[in-house]
Order: C-alpha cells, then structure tokens, then sequence
C-alpha cells in the first residue's frame, strides 16, 4: 500500500506521483501471491472536482 499525507490542498500531480510509487511497488516490492497495489492520498482540504478529474483516467489502470 502507498499512502501520502499532505496538509495542503489536493493538487493533480499528487496522483500521477502517487502512481508511479505504486508502480514501482507493484513491480519490485510484491511478491507473486500478493493481490495488487492500493494508494491513498490524504489531504487537507480537496475541491471534488479537481480530485475526480485528476483520478479519472487512472481509476481505468491495468492490474500489475
């Protein structure tokens, strides 16, 4: 699991640097009987709209 805690705003590119740890888990750190990856972002504040945007393509993601 990758879990990020920020105490600013929800930004978009918190979510494409959150996938890349995520990859990176997948591919080095999960052994082969371990169901696939999650991530969390937690902010301190978020507007709706820019979260779902930023998540909505890599919500469609491939499991590693």
């Amino acid at each position: 699991m990758a879990l990020e805690l920020k105490v600013t705003e929800f930004k978009p590119e918190y979510a494409g640097k959150l996938n890349f740890y995520l990859s990176l888990l997948n591919e080095q750190v999960r052994k082969p009987h371990e169901q696939p990856s999650i991530d969390i972002i937690i902010c301190q504040s978020k507007q709706r709209t820019v979260v779902e945007f930023a998540l909505r393509d890599l919500s469609n993601r491939r499991s590693a």
